[in-house]
């Protein structure tokens, strides 16, 4: 990890530990209910990848944006894929600002910008993690 996501991090009381970035497959993306990207140009990766995956694809602040917008308080969601395809019915149904959509990757840029980042993965978290407690 680059000294500006690990300063970035401990300044919200994250310890980074011992990160090791992998290469997202094909099997991962068919196996997981769930794949959330920073961009769209990494969603559209996922989906050359495996086209069938679209359903259950999207960044991470859309699906932030998505799940706030699903209906549970009627009907709760069972399960993660329940959620998942309540967002993915949703989607499309409400304009969001294109740059909405994607985290700007930090790589070689100075701190403001790890910061900027981690901000934004903070704030869709923090939208989407109430939602899981209840399914």
């Amino acid at each position: 990890m680059v000294d500006n996501a690990r300063e970035a991090l401990m300044e919200v009381g994250v310890t980074p530990g011992e990160f090791a970035s992998r290469r997202l497959t094909a099997d991962m993306i068919e196996n997981a209910d769930l794949v959330l990207t920073a961009t769209r140009v990494h969603r559209a990766d996922v989906l050359r990848e495996v086209p069938t995956a679209m359903r259950k694809t999207f960044t991470l602040r859309e699906f932030a944006r998505l799940v706030q917008q699903c209906d549970l308080d009627t009907t709760p969601a069972r399960a993660v894929n329940d959620l998942v395809t309540r967002a993915a019915a949703v989607r499309g149904q409400f304009r969001v600002a294109a740059g909405d959509y994607d985290i700007d990757d930090p790589i070689g840029r100075d701190l403001h910008a790890y910061r900027a980042c981690r901000d934004h993965i903070i704030e869709s978290v923090d939208a989407i993690a109430p939602v899981f407690a209840r399914v």
